[in-house]
């Protein structure tokens, strides 16, 4: 009877452990799986005319966002110049980063800033396009890329790895710019967006000749953001740690690399901060820690508040004071 009791007890033990690594399985997936590619409404999107998500598809949910699809940004179209169409190659890692340069007064002009887009997004959609034409058509260059697993590059997994990779994009097309727009680091300047921040942050941490960052609504907790992204996706947030640990077996480790180690690092370089109070998708509360931990140090923010705006919805809401900030932001902390 005790060896039966035994054997049951064993049985039901490998049952929970399986039954456990299979959700965390589905979890990981229905997290951070990407598409490898653009929702149909916003494939034709180009600096040149552009057009915003479509209904339920929106960087945050419900009528709240749907009010906004039909929405006229006609004035923020690249006004004027050609657009190159780039594939910036990682011969290490095997990718191909679809990338979009222009620039209307280089080279005379070298101050250029890169637009970093966050999960499941891309050079296409209206939150990149939007600052990307602001800075352009105040008179800096731009260059816009989709990271792998994303928009048109190369999408050897079909994942997103939490900027612990994605960095290693943006470390390319810094690279590129240096070498074949002979952009020294000095004149270059980011600008990321959600997600985004991650793996700029992460490239903070790595490299210190880029001299100035903005980041919109910019992820900075891992273990809040893992809760909020659980949410997001419909799965309690109580079960955060199984999360973790999953991502790990998948080579996501939130505590090898963190968003902390780019801000400690910054040095004197410059960094701004834009963030919408109701923001549903990264919580405020990822900015205010970001600030409150710099300033830990002595280390001064331009922190920009959008009241009352939801995830990227200021460039809708206040796109003037966006564009305001952006362009006095980098005309100031980027020389030419």
């Amino acid at each position: 009877m005790r060896f039966l009791f035994n054997k049951v007890t064993l049985c039901v033990g490998i049952l929970l452990i399986l039954g456990t690594l299979g959700l965390g399985e589905f979890i990981f997936w229905r997290v951070l799986k990407v598409s490898c590619s653009n929702d149909q409404v916003i494939e034709s999107n180009t600096p040149l005319y552009f057009v915003a998500d479509g209904r339920d598809q929106g960087p945050f949910r419900g009528e709240r966002w749907n009010r906004w699809v039909d929405e006229d940004l006609s004035k923020w179209f690249l006004k004027s110049g050609e657009i190159e169409n780039i594939d910036i190659l990682d011969l290490e890692n095997e990718l191909k980063l679809s990338a979009w340069w222009f620039g209307n007064n280089y080279p005379k002009e070298k101050r250029t800033i890169i637009i970093v887009h966050g999960i499941n997004s891309s050079k296409k959609h209206y939150n990149q396009l939007m600052p990307a034409t602001m800075l352009a058509n105040a008179g800096f260059n731009v260059l816009m890329f989709d990271q792998r697993n994303h928009g048109d590059s190369s999408c050897p997994t079909g994942r997103y790895f939490a900027g612990t990779r994605e960095w290693e994009d943006l470390n390319t097309v810094i690279d590129w710019l240096i070498e074949a727009k002979k952009i020294d680091t000095k004149n270059i300047g980011i600008h990321a967006v959600s997600g985004g921040t991650l793996a700029t942050q992460f490239l903070m941490a790595e490299r210190s000749d880029i001299p100035a960052f903005s980041l919109d609504s910019p992820v900075f907790d891992f273990e809040e953001i893992v809760k909020s992204e659980l949410e997001w996706n419909g799965i309690p947030p109580i079960i955060w740690r199984l999360a973790v640990f999953m991502g790990k077996l998948h080579g996501i480790d939130i505590y090898e690399k963190s968003p902390k180690d780019g801000i400690q690092k910054i040095g004197d370089r410059a960094i701004m901060v834009m963030h919408g109070t109701d923001d549903t998708r990264v919580p405020f509360l990822h900015s205010e820690r970001l600030v409150k931990f710099a300033t830990s140090f002595g280390k001064e923010v331009k922190f920009v508040v959008n009241y009352d705006s939801d995830h990227n919805e200021a460039l809708l809401k206040e796109p003037e004071i966006i564009r305001e900030n952006l362009v006095k932001f980098f005309k100031k902390n980027l020389t030419n």
